[in-house]
């Protein structure tokens, strides 16, 4: 789903601005009532690992919730995982000088998302 979209720095609750994305999903998967759905949660590389691992499966969480609360999905449909700081859609660069955390902050906005992998009964 669209990195830009969903999450803020830090933070597992969705933006207003992921509303629209969060239900065509949710069509795609009332479309679909055979099909299975992971949604895998991701990190930036700041914080700790054990950090990072909880904040990414509260994000994929945000997502379930939300299409099960607001969408009436079948939560048996939708599995969550957190991954953490792993698998950088933008690779981290160090940051030595604290005038430039923020701006690394917002290059690595792309690592801050969720991705939702379908599984139909084939698989």
């Amino acid at each position: 789903m669209p990195d830009d979209q969903l999450f803020q720095y830090d933070s597992a609750e969705l933006q207003a601005s992921s509303v629209e994305q969060l239900q065509k999903l949710g069509t795609l998967i009332r479309r679909n009532p055979r099909a299975t759905f992971s949604i895998e949660g991701y990190t930036d590389a700041f914080g700790s690992y054990e950090y990072n691992l909880d904040l990414s499966q509260r994000r994929a969480d945000s997502v379930k919730n939300y299409l099960v609360g607001a969408m009436g999905i079948n939560s048996e449909q939708i599995q969550t995982r957190g991954y953490g700081a792993t698998k950088f859609l933008v690779p981290p660069r160090p940051v030595m000088d604290p005038a430039m955390e923020q701006a690394e902050i917002a290059r690595q906005q792309p690592n801050r998302r969720v991705v939702i992998v379908v599984h139909t009964s084939g698989e």
